[in-house]
Order: structure tokens, then sequence, then C-alpha cells
């Protein structure tokens, strides 16, 4: 069985016997894999293999690289700023001044820091000539022995299933990732691809343009285009682009300087042909909206040299490059400057759906005025009135939206594309020119509406549920495409609590390439930053490490290297009363992206943090792999004063290379998500009877484990690929 179909069970707590023998080590396999995982079978135990073993310690870390401070956190606390800033200097030094990335830096005072200045300065020269015999000399005593790890770290309860078992999970899994209408993340796409490609799996159903064009692009399978209408054409041909390394069709209309023609292969031309004709052989064509992107459109027909197939592709063609406009967007506008916002909602409505209206309904509500710009109350009735939907999911993101927006601030638009995350913060000219602002009234009616129209289409769905009180933590998972996937992954903006006798260790570690940055961002509630980073340890008192604690900046080369962030919630409130929030980032600090590399992140609580190792898989909460086009990914939040760790999970579509120094404002809306809906509310409004027992209901929404009658359908926080069905109308 492929790595992605084991590691994507494996996040859901599920090993597979892929052999169906043993190898006669199941029983050391199972003492082995509680012993440094903490992972306990609880059904399947005499299918455990040894090559599980592996797997553990590729999802949750094992021989990880040395961090700069070997000793940390122990060693750490005693060293003075001064000589945290030598440390500092000396290690940039060799690195980045002499350019020797050959292998890892490590701290010359940590073990020794009362060394006399001569012995510093031939320490400091014997590492610069790579002398490490010397220098390990001169650093005596040496590393400090380490007392063994004295706490249970976490308990994973798992099952073992047979490989046919594994296959029919994957099914499922993959039926539902497909009902989703919005575009999957990589690590989802990555497992719903293999498994179409390698199970020869027809899939019935694909809701998403995107995935359609993703999974048509991998297979090279017309047949996918049946997802597909004509106008998704263009799109189809960005993605052959961005596959190709070639200019999309976008940049060849605009005619910029010395682009004459794109270039995609000839395989891809032939497809974009297939498609194209077998939308108008089918007579489905969307020909107007098409007319939104008509220069695209020429472009891309001029560029395949494409012949029409029949009279209506010759009409078409023809209508294309008459260079009239006939799209259905400037009709809207017409429409909303001579007869109002009414009549322009209705038309939308009848074109293109609800749904239609209501991503422009703060465009249509803003212009429900008289002449003296007060609200006309008639026609925000009439625009309230064609907003009503089916579609549960935009429903919950408009809610959202809203429900977080805060008036009279400047805006942070957010859009997702290519899987990375694209942020604007309004400028005081744009926030000048605004003409969509909505009176608080106004605002607050449309988030009463929405919750109306939510509560209508999701009542009664179910039958008897029970839902566990803790879900109220848990975020559904609305725009996941940024994120990445792993162990203990959940939807951005979830929240789990923290133990305030345990201490918070941030980590991340990689291969091939020279210096990532593990950073601690401190917002306080406005938005407003504070730094904790390599470059500011050896300004912060000494006290401070009592509740902020950095492993050191290391850059390891291809060797690899791993950095580490402690933080004691209970001391960090009283030093810094000021922040609310802290962020955890990773940013690649080389000219390099995440899918050139080998990039892992997470977290692990500890309650005695000089015992056992620095990494201890068996304390590590949350793992997972970074990925993706960019260099710079937000991890998770500590709430401070709810003491909750918060889901962020985002990789970042800006080329930053350094943290601190754009703004992290826009992510205080993550933290807000789950206040405002949740997954509790979402199952509780579908519900038509909430239950107290979990043995008397039909859906189980909850982590604990339950002994329950067989044919109950549970629902954890980490099933993502069953909420997404649920909210796309999937499984009743």
């Amino acid at each position: 069985m492929r790595d992605v179909f084991k590691k994507f069970l494996f996040s859901r707590h599920i090993l597979v016997n892929e052999a169906g023998a043993t190898d006669g080590e199941w029983m050391e396999t199972l003492v082995a894999l509680a012993h440094f995982f903490g992972i306990e079978i609880t059904e399947g135990a005499g299918l455990a293999q040894p090559q599980m073993i592996r797997l553990a310690q590729d999802m949750l870390g094992e021989d990880v690289p040395e961090p700069f401070y070997r000793g940390f956190p122990a060693t750490v606390r005693g060293l003075t700023p001064e000589l945290l800033l030598f440390d500092q200097l000396a290690h940039y030094l060799r690195t980045y001044g002499l350019g020797d990335f050959s292998r890892p830096g490590h701290s010359l005072l940590e073990f020794n820091p009362d060394m006399s200045g001569r012995e510093l300065i031939s320490a400091l020269f014997a590492e610069l000539n790579g002398d490490a015999e010397t220098a390990a000399r001169l650093l005596r005593p040496g590393p400090q022995a380490r007392k063994a790890l004295n706490e249970p770290g976490v308990r994973r309860e798992f099952i073992i299933v047979t490989e046919e078992a594994a296959l029919a999970r994957l099914r499922e899994s993959v039926n539902s990732l497909l009902q989703s209408t919005r575009p999957l993340s990589a690590s989802q796409m990555e497992l719903v691809s293999a498994f179409v490609r390698d199970c020869r799996f027809t899939p019935e159903a694909c809701a998403c343009k995107q995935t359609a064009i993703e999974l048509m692009l991998d297979t090279m399978d017309p047949d996918f285009a049946r997802f597909l209408s004509l106008p998704d054409v263009i799109d189809l041909a960005d993605a052959m682009a961005r596959r190709s390394e070639l200019l999309p069709p976008k940049r060849y209309a605009e005619r910029e300087p010395g682009v004459r023609a794109l270039n995609l292969p000839n395989r891809y031309r032939r497809l974009l042909k297939q498609v194209i004709d077998g939308k108008f052989l089918e007579g489905a064509v969307r020909e107007r909206d098409c007319y939104a992107r008509q220069a695209l459109w020429c472009a891309l027909l001029h560029h395949i040299h494409y012949k029409p197939v029949n009279e209506a592709a010759e009409a078409f063609v023809r209508g294309i490059r008459s260079g009239v406009n006939r799209s259905p967007e400037s009709e809207f506008e017409a429409l909303l400057e001579r007869e109002g916002p009414v009549a322009a909602a209705k038309a939308l409505r009848r074109a293109q759906g609800s749904g239609a209206v209501l991503r422009r309904l703060d465009y249509l509500l803003s212009r429900c005025r008289d002449a003296d710009g007060a609200p006309r109350e008639d026609q925000l009735e009439g625009v309230f009135s064609c907003i009503e939907t089916e579609n549960a999911l935009l429903l919950i993101q408009l809610l959202i939206r809203y429900a977080t927006k805060q008036r009279g601030v400047s805006r942070v638009f957010r859009f997702i594309r290519g899987n990375r995350l694209q942020t604007h913060i309004e400028t005081d000219e744009e926030a000048a020119r605004r003409r969509t602002a909505l009176p608080g009234e106004t605002h607050e009616r449309v988030i009463r509406l929405l919750k109306d129209n939510l509560g209508r289409v999701l009542c009664g769905r179910l039958g008897r549920v029970y839902i566990d009180p803790d879900m109220r933590r848990i975020a559904l998972p609305l725009r996941e495409s940024a994120s990445m996937g792993g162990v203990g992954v959940l939807p951005g903006g979830s929240r789990l609590p923290l133990d305030l006798s345990k201490t918070v260790r941030g980590f991340t570690w990689w291969e091939q390439v020279d210096d990532i940055d593990l950073s601690l961002i401190g917002l306080d509630g406005q938005g407003r930053q504070t730094e904790f980073s390599w470059r500011t340890m050896s300004r912060r008192a000494a006290g401070d490490r009592s509740a902020v604690l950095f492993s050191g900046d290391q850059t390891a080369g291809y060797d690899g290297g791993s950095e580490y962030f402690d933080v004691d919630i209970a001391a960090f409130r009283q030093a810094y009363p000021d922040v609310r929030f802290l962020v955890f980032c990773d940013n690649i600090y080389s000219n390099a992206a995440f899918d050139s590399c080998f990039c892992m992140a997470g977290c692990m609580t500890r309650r005695d943090v000089d015992s056992g190792e620095v990494f201890e898989p068996k304390t590590v909460e949350t793992a997972f792999r970074i990925t993706g086009a960019g260099r710079f990914a937000y991890l998770f939040g500590i709430d401070l004063e709810k003491n909750e760790l918060v889901w962020l999970n985002l990789l970042q579509g800006a080329d930053a290379a350094v943290a601190g120094e754009t703004s992290l404002a826009f992510l205080l809306d993550y933290m807000a998500i789950t206040s405002v809906y949740n997954v509790y509310d979402f199952f509780k409004m579908m519900a038509r009877e909430v239950v107290d027992d979990p043995a008397d209901a039909d859906v189980v929404v909850s982590d604990r484990p339950f002994s329950l009658p067989e044919g109950t359908e549970v629902i954890r926080s980490a099933d993502q690929e069953k909420l997404i069905a649920f909210m796309n109308g999937g499984p009743l």
C-alpha cells in the first residue's frame, strides 16, 4: 500500500496490516509503539507488524537533528544576554560571514559559560577553522547528562485493520472529499489523485471544478470534463500553464512586452480541444458566462488553433472574437445603474442563483440608499428576499465573515490561490474610497438572516444525535486548501485546551535547506505585535526566560537542523500582560520554498522540560509536514486568556523570508471562529433530537471512546472529510 494512504489513515488513528501476517513480532511491535509513541492498540492487536514502527517514526518524528543549544532548555537559562549575543555573532560569522554551511552550528558557551577570554577566542577560531577536536576540548566539561523522561506523554488509541478494510475506508474518505465544493488542500488532493490512479477508481461526483481539473491533469483523462462547464476551460488552461511553468492565458491576453504566445505542450493542446469539442457536442454550453473573460478566450482559441466542431461552436467563436461584451457581469452593472439594486439582485438570482447574490451582498446593500444617503427599507427588503440558498457551506462562510468583521477598521481581504493564502490589508486611501460600508443595524440584520436561512437548510437532516460539549472548540473545515495534513491536524480556528502545569514546546526540524526559522509573535487585542525570536532573544531580561525560551538559530545545511520555543503560559501572562495571543510561524530564510525541502512542525507539551531528549515523540501533540510553493507558514496560536491552542496551519502566499516584518493582525479573525459557529452548533441544527446518552444516538459527535451499538455513526474532530460531506449536502 502506498505511503500516502498509510499516512492518511495514521492521521485517523488507523494502522494497516498489509501482508496478512505478523512475522511473529506482533507483541514486540505493540510494546515499541506504546513505549516510544504512546500508541495503544484497542482493536486488531494481533495484526501488528514491525513496519508500523517506521511509519510512526515518519509521522511523529525520530532521530531529529540537534538544535543550536544542545542542552536546551537547562543550559540556556543561565547564559547572560551578553553571552547569548556572543554566541549569535560567532555563529553568523562562520555561516553568513564566511559562507560555511557544511555542518550544524552549536553554542560555544552553553556548557562552559565561565571559560576564560583566551579560551573563548581559541574556541572561536577552532570553530571557524572546523577544528572540532580543539573546540570540544575548550568547551569542557561537555554536554550535561539528561534525566530520563518522567512523564507518560500523549495517549493515542489506534486500531489495526486489514488492507481490504483500509481500502474501503479510503474509498469512503475520497468520496466525501469529492463532495467538497471548495478546493482541497495539497495533502487531500494527493490522497484523492493517488486513489483514483492506483485503485482505478472512477468518481461518480466531483463538486469542485478545481479538483476535477487537477484529476484530469493527473490522469490526462478527458472524462473528468463531465464535472466542468465551458467557462471552466480557462481555469483548466491556467492549471496547465502552471504545471508547465509557462505563461497563463491572462498574461498573453494582456500583450505584455516580449510575450508572443503561449507554448503549452501538444498533449495539453489536444486535451483542451477535446474538452471544448465535447461541451459543444453535448449541447449544454453556458456561453454567456464565458464573456466575463472574453480576452482570455480570444487568446486561448488562437493559441490552440481551434476549429469549431459544429454550428454552435462556430457561433461561439464568432461572438468571442467580435469584441462585444455580453457577460452577465456587464448586464448586472448596467441593470444596477438603470433600475437599482432590487432589480439587479433579482436578475442575478435568475441567471446565477442566490449564491451569486450573497457573494455581492455588501455591494448591493450599500446601494440601498436614498439621495441623502439614508438606508431605504423597501430596497433592503427587496435584496434580502433574493438571498435564500440551499448552500450550507456558503451560508456558514458568510456568517463567520460578517460576525468577525470589525466595523470602522481597515478590512483584510483573504483569498487562496495555488494552495497559498493571499492577504491584502486595506490602505487608508482605499478605505476613503470605500462604497460598501454597511450601517450597524443592516450588518446585524444580515447576520440574523444568514442564521435563519442556515437553520432552515439544516433542520432535521439527522435523527437522534449526541454532541460532546468539547465540540464547541472545533471549527468546520471551510477553506482548508492552504493547510497541511498530519497527526492531530484540525480545521483552522479549532481549539484545544492546554494544561497550565505543562510547558508548550513548539518545534520545527528540516533537511535539504540551510536555514529555516521558527518564530513567535505576540498579538494584543488590536493586533499590535511583539516579536520573540533569535534576533530579539539577547535583548530580553534573564528573568523572562522562565516565560519563553528559544533554542537558538540553527543553520545546518543539508545535514538538517531543529529549533524550539518553550512557553510557560502562566509565567508568560505575568511577564507580558498586554499580549493576548501567541502565534508560531515558520519561514525559510534561505532562498527556497517548502516544496523543495523537508520540513516538519508541531508542538509538544512537557511537564518537566529538562527531562528526556529535546525532541520526545511520546510528548508530541501534533506534527505535520509543511509543503507548498511558499516560504512562510502560520503554524498555530495560543490564547493566553483561555489557555487554549488555536489551529492556524496556513501556508502564506507572500514571499516573506523573515517573521515579524508583516502584519499578523488578520489572524485575530481565526481566533474568533469557534465563538461564532462550530461543530457543536452545526450538528445541533441538523439534529431532530439532541440526546444526553451516546447509546441512544444514531450519530455520536465526540472524540471520547464509547461502547456504542452497531451501526452508530461516529464523527470525530479529525474526520474533516466527513464534515465536508455533511456541509455539502452529504450523508443523511
